[in-house]
């Protein structure tokens, strides 16, 4: 027997165990919410099938981490709970459901591997596809979409959903410099990656016992379902266990970030003559040593401090 909600593609029609195990995460949903999820849920197995078979074809370093975020995604059932997942999940896909790849951006980063152009060129274009998805992301209000479904929720995964989204999207200071052209994207990624790791390790214990958790779960006690053309969660959970070792060839990206970063902040001169384009020679009148920060900004060790008054009681 089966259960549909819509006439949908044949891998979407919702069976049984998808209604259950939508009920093991919303135990007290009504019918129409555990419909709502269990779509949503294959909807992102189908994006984590279609993302396979086009890294198969078209790999680079960076695309082991592309793998990883969608396998944990996937096994976390976070499109199922949240809607601005499942957008932003269709919004980073490189490839259409047909199977061809998407934008300019994506096309060219297809052809260079077509081609058989170098690993460092391909992930080049990796980047920059990658990150004008991140930018049609924040345009089309994806992100605030997500904040404003997590602001009431009381639910214990949406504070696991915020961190996924907190590891994976990036500071917004880092990632806005990438995208309007004065940092690059190589030092960008480096830095997200940095972060990420580091907020796993500091507050993320949560996350990644719901990764081990839902993975193990996954490989011991695999669901029947239907033969279906789009990968099982048991499948997630070796792609997760398989990317993750995989990623570890992005390190050669992040080490370039960070020389990249580096060559910044040993750069000698007027590097970025920021205020001397815009005020002419009336730089002259500008105290010197503000003329050096804004030429090159990274060469200066900043500090920020932040002072609450005193409770009048």
């Amino acid at each position: 027997m089966h259960l549909t909600s819509s006439p949908e593609p044949v891998e979407f029609v919702i069976a049984q165990s998808d209604v259950a195990d939508a009920r093991r995460h919303l135990p007290n949903a009504a019918e129409e919410r555990l419909i709502g999820f269990a779509l949503r849920q294959l909807r992102s197995r189908r994006r984590l099938t279609e993302l396979l078979a086009f890294y198969r074809a078209h790999p680079c370093r960076l695309a082991h981490v592309h793998l990883l975020a969608a396998a944990a995604v996937t096994l976390g059932r976070f499109c199922g709970f949240s809607l601005a997942y499942d957008k932003m999940g269709d919004a980073f896909m490189p490839v259409t459901p047909g199977g061809s790849a998407r934008g300019a951006a994506w096309k060219a980063y297809a052809d260079a591997c077509d081609r058989g152009r170098p690993i460092e060129t391909r992930d080049e274009l990796w980047l920059e596809a990658h990150f004008a998805d991140l930018a049609g992301v924040r345009e089309a209000g994806l992100e605030d979409l997500f904040r404003a479904e997590a602001r009431d929720q009381t639910e214990p995964t949406w504070q696991l959903l915020t961190e996924h989204a907190e590891v994976t999207l990036g500071t917004r200071l880092m990632v806005g410099s990438a995208l309007s052209g004065t940092l690059a994207y190589e030092t960008a990624v480096a830095h997200t990656l940095a972060a990420g790791v580091s907020r796993l390790f500091r507050t993320g214990w949560g996350l990644v016992h719901r990764y081990t958790s839902e993975a193990i779960r996954a490989l011991l006690w695999p669901a029947h379902e239907p033969q279906r053309g789009i990968v099982s969660n048991r499948a997630a959970a070796l792609t997760l266990l398989n990317q993750g070792w995989r990623s570890f060839r992005a390190r050669h990206v992040y080490r370039r970030g960070l020389r990249t970063r580096e060559r910044g902040r040993r750069a000698d001169g007027d590097a970025w003559p920021l205020l001397a384009q815009v005020l002419g020679e009336r730089v002259l009148e500008v105290d010197p040593l503000i003329v050096r920060f804004y030429s090159n900004p990274s060469r200066f060790s900043v500090r920020a401090s932040l002072e609450f008054p005193r409770l009048p009681f």
